[in-house]
């Protein structure tokens, strides 16, 4: 926009004309998102196998080993309405709300939810998640060593590698836990 521009009263028509062009790309953007042939068709789609959730696995040994420095926890309401989807990153980047927990091995919430992350299990999926909770596991470098995001329909994200879970028992308890204080 042009710095003579005055947004207070009123929008001069070069704004105006760059606008209502990127009003008209994002709907765009939006309807081909939601038609898209790449949207997994599940009706005809043949028995998968179970996730192989070998990353669960590390962050079960680094877990035990006392190497998970923090938790990261994020979260986007499910009243709160998106034109896309809500994918990992952007989750991340536009949570309206952020829980850090450090030292999660001596902490009960985390013990519950660790016991509820190492029954994890489930089968592929090729369908977009629309995310609303997350939570990143750090190790004391403050790498990445494991991510779920996970929304209440039995979808998520494992690092990495959308599934369908088995059990929605981890989107019940985070709704429970921080369900009172993410509002």
């Amino acid at each position: 926009m042009p710095n003579d521009c005055k947004l207070i009263k009123s929008i001069c028509p070069r704004c105006a004309r760059g606008l209502l062009g990127t009003a008209a790309a994002l709907a765009v953007l939006v309807i081909f998102s939601h038609f898209s042939p790449t949207r997994a068709e599940t009706t005809n789609a043949p028995a998968q196998k179970p996730v192989e959730l070998s990353q669960t696995n590390i962050l079960s040994e680094e877990w035990k080993k006392g190497n998970i420095e923090r938790i990261l926890i994020v979260h986007i309401p499910y009243d709160v309405h998106f034109p896309v989807a809500l994918s990992p990153t952007s989750l991340e980047d536009w949570a309206f709300f952020k829980l850090m927990v450090y030292e999660p091995k001596d902490r009960n919430i985390t013990r519950e939810l660790f016991a509820r992350v190492e029954n994890l299990n489930g089968t592929p999926s090729q369908e977009q998640q629309d995310l609303r909770w997350g939570f990143i596991f750090f190790d004391r470098k403050g790498e990445r060593i494991s991510s779920i995001y996970f929304n209440q329909f039995h979808t998520a994200v494992i690092n990495g590698t959308n599934v369908i879970l088995s059990s929605d028992d981890i989107s019940k308890w985070a709704s429970r836990t921080f369900g009172s204080v993410f509002r």
